[in-house]
């Protein structure tokens, strides 16, 4: 389903200006009762039972997808990620790690200038000269060993096309056991180098979500992962808009400091109530 489908979709069924709607009273699969009733400021999707289990709150979906709605309103289609082909931004989802995307980008530029940016090109350099190219990036040295980790995985499945055939979740694991590559490194390749949905966790995200209430800030990666996927639909433009979208909402409104003013989701968010 595409963007404009399934935000046709969302109005229809959530009604214009509302981003919860009262359901009967209810008891899920964790044995809690559910009324529908306003969470403003929202409470955690996390609630702890006696049991230990942690189930979602009330009207999660619902949020996350008038979120996402009132982002794309504010911000637009972010087209996210930048690159001119799918190794490009393989590359670039490594040599962005620990910086910002303005560096990533000079170091791309690096390699291009090069004409090494292939992965024929790149497994023909040592570590040491890709490091060399890449240094705009920061922790050269590291990350050069990363590309080379990566390019080691590319070989043994016959190329990129056969290593982006796999199945987005056997792919993500093969990546992650790559030498340096993290989930959050992983999912941004699955999603938008091999284009599989798989959602992408980030500190804007974290951030975001933790000033809405939605989260506690201590869940880890793989929580927020699930968070995303089991409440908004499996769609890969969605994937990439909504995790494009928080980017740009984390470096426009809701920065370490925030800028509360103007911002599309003041109404949701509990942190301006919390400054007084």
């Amino acid at each position: 389903m595409g963007l404009e489908a399934l935000i046709a979709e969302d109005a229809r069924r959530l009604g214009p200006g509302t981003y919860l709607r009262p359901r009967p009273q209810e008891e899920d699969r964790c044995g809690a009762f559910h009324t529908g009733e306003s969470i403003g400021p929202l409470r955690p999707w996390f609630q702890e039972r006696g049991t230990g289990v942690k189930c979602p709150a009330v009207g999660t979906k619902e949020v996350l997808l008038e979120v996402y709605r009132r982002l794309l309103s504010a911000y637009g289609p972010q087209g996210w990620w930048p690159g001119e082909s799918a190794f490009e931004v393989a590359v670039g989802a490594i040599l962005t790690q620990a910086t910002n995307w303005r560096n990533a980008a000079k170091a791309i530029a690096n390699l291009k200038a090069a004409g090494v940016l292939s992965p024929e090109g790149l497994w023909r350099m040592s570590a040491a000269e890709i490091a060399e190219l890449i240094r705009p990036a920061g922790y050269f040295n590291q990350k050069a060993k990363r590309l080379r980790a990566f390019l080691e995985l590319v070989r043994e499945h016959g190329g990129l096309v056969g290593l982006f055939s796999l199945p987005a979740e056997t792919l993500r694991e093969r990546l992650l056991a790559v030498p340096g590559i993290g989930p959050e490194t992983a999912d941004s390749i699955v999603l938008y180098a091999a284009e599989k949905p798989s959602f992408v966790i980030d500190a804007y995200t974290r951030r975001i979500l933790s000033r809405l209430g939605l989260i506690r800030g201590h869940e880890g990666y793989a929580d927020l992962k699930r968070m995303f996927e089991e409440n908004i639909p499996r769609d890969l433009e969605l994937y990439k808009e909504y995790h494009a979208l928080l980017v740009r909402h984390g470096k426009v409104h809701c920065r370490a400091r925030p800028r509360c003013g103007g911002c599309p989701l003041e109404d949701m968010c509990s942190f301006p109530q919390k400054r007084g």
